[in-house]
C-alpha cells in the first residue's frame, strides 16, 4: 500500500490574516475601563530618552504579566508607570510603539509613562456576504466564485449537464443558476444544446490559459520531462510556481514507492523556508529578494514568522553555486527534496521542479537524482 501524507501549508498564517481583516472591518465599541482583548490608544513618554509617542495597540501585544496586570482595570485619563523590559514581545515592537531607534530598542530597559486616552473593544466582522461586499464590491465574491465553480464542475464531470444538475451539484438557487449559465453561453464560455437543454464547456475556456505555459517557460515538453524524471526515479515529482509569499504546486506526480510523498495539486507551501522556494529565490537578484523579505516581514503576525534575510541568503548563495537546493525535514518529518529552477522569462516567474521522498532514499540517491534532473533540464532548454 502507498502511504499518503496530507500537507497543510501554513494554515496559522492564513487564519491570522483572516482574523486581522475581520478586525479591520469590524466595529469599535468605546469603553471607559481596560479589559482583556481591548485596544488602547494613549501616549508613551520618557523625558530622558525624549520619548513622546501617541500609539494604539491591542493588549495581545503586551508580553510582561506584571505590566499587563497594571493595564487591565485602568481607566481613560489614568497614567501608568511601565517598565519597557519584556513589555513587548520583541525589540521591533519597542521601536514601533515607543518610536526609538533600532539600536535603542535592543534590550531597552527603562520606565515610561503611559497616559490612556481611548479604550475600545474591536468586534470582529461576521464572515457573511456583507463582509465580502465591503472588501471586494457588491456580490463580486459570490458571482466570481460561482463562475469558477461552474467551470470546475464541467472539468470534474467532463460531460454535458442540465441546469437542474448544475443546481443540484453546486446547491445554487434555480433562478441564479439559470441566469449564470445563460450569461456564460452569451459570453461564449459554455455551449447549449437546444435539443437536450444541456450545457457544456466551449473551446474558448481552453484559450483562457493557453498562453501561460510559454510565458512561464513551461512548454508542453515540460510535463513530459517531469514524467521522464518520475519514471527514472520513482519518487514524487512536482512543478511549482511563485504565488505571493508561497510556492504553489501546479503539477504533482506521486511516487511509486510504498511510502511516497503525496501533495494535493494547487497546494501552497512557504516561499522562504522550503527547498522549492529557495531554489526559486536563487533566480532573483539580491535586491528583489530583500524587497520580498521586507514585504513578508511587514505582514508577519509574530516574531517566529519573520524571515531572517542573512540566514536566507546563505541558502540562496549555496543554491546559486550548486544549481540546486537540497532540503530535509522542512515540510514533512523524515522527508527530503531536491529542487532546481527551470529557465523562465523572468526570475520572479521562474518555475521549479523538485523530487521528494523519504530522507534516507533521497540522501542515498542524491547524485543520481541531481544527474537525472540536470539531464532533463538540459533537454528542456534545448527545445
Amino acid at each position: 500500500a502507498i502511504t499518503h501524507y496530507n500537507i497543510e501549508a501554513d494554515d496559522k498564517m492564513v487564519n491570522d490574516q483572516v482574523t486581522s481583516i475581520r478586525k479591520q472591518y469590524g466595529k469599535l465599541i468605546s469603553k471607559k475601563e481596560v479589559e482583556k482583548g481591548d485596544e488602547i490608544t494613549g501616549t508613551f513618554s520618557n523625558e530622558e530618552k525624549e520619548i513622546n509617542k501617541d500609539t494604539t495597540f491591542s493588549l495581545d501585544v503586551i508580553k510582561g504579566k506584571t505590566q499587563l496586570k497594571k493595564i487591565i482595570g485602568a481607566k481613560i485619563g489614568d497614567t501608568l508607570s511601565l517598565k519597557t523590559k519584556n513589555l513587548f514581545a520583541n525589540d521591533h515592537q519597542n521601536q514601533t510603539y515607543l518610536e526609538v531607534s533600532q539600536d535603542e530598542a535592543q534590550g531597552l530597559d527603562i520606565e515610561v509613562n503611559f497616559e490612556i486616552k481611548e479604550v475600545n473593544l474591536r468586534e470582529m466582522a461576521v464572515l457573511n456576504q456583507e463582509f465580502f461586499d465591503k472588501i471586494f464590491g457588491k456580490d463580486v465574491v459570490k458571482s466570481v466564485g460561482r463562475v469558477f465553480s461552474v467551470l470546475e464542475l464541467f472539468k470534474t464531470h467532463q460531460k454535458p449537464l442540465t441546469a437542474t444538475e448544475v443546481c443540484n451539484y453546486l446547491d445554487y438557487p434555480k433562478s441564479s443558476a439559470d441566469a449564470l449559465l445563460k450569461s456564460l453561453v452569451n459570453l461564449g464560455y459554455l455551449t447549449l444544446d437546444l435539443n437536450t437543454t444541456k450545457y457544456f464547456s466551449s473551446l474558448r475556456v481552453t484559450k483562457l490559459g493557453d498562453w501561460l505555459p510559454e510565458l512561464f517557460g513551461a512548454s508542453s515538453d515540460a510535463l513530459q520531462i517531469l514524467d521522464h524524471i518520475h519514471k527514472s526515479l520513482g519518487e514524487t515529482v512536482t512543478l511549482s510556481m511563485p504565488n505571493g509569499i508561497h510556492m504553489q504546486l501546479i503539477t504533482v506526480i506521486t511516487g511509486t514507492f510504498p511510502i511516497s510523498l503525496s501533495f494535493q495539486q494547487g497546494a501552497k507551501l512557504p516561499l522562504f523556508t522550503t527547498g522549492i522556494g529557495i531554489a526559486q529565490l536563487a533566480t532573483r537578484n539580491d535586491e528583489e529578494i530583500a524587497k520580498a523579505v521586507k514585504r513578508a516581514n511587514r505582514r508577519a503576525t509574530s516574531a517566529q514568522h519573520r524571515v531572517n534575510l542573512d540566514e536566507l541568503m546563505i541558502d540562496v548563495e549555496a543554491t546559486r553555486t550548486k544549481g540546486y537546493f537540497e532540503a530535509y525535514n522542512r515540510v514533512v518529518p523524515d522527508t527530503g527534496a531536491i529542487a532546481m529552477a527551470l529557465p523562465g522569462v523572468s526570475s520572479e516567474s521562474a518555475l521549479v521542479v523538485a523530487v521528494g521522498g523519504l530522507s534516507d532514499r533521497i540522501k542515498k540517491n542524491e547524485d543520481k537524482i541531481i544527474r537525472e534532473m540536470r539531464q532533463a533540464i538540459r533537454h528542456y532548454k534545448s527545445d
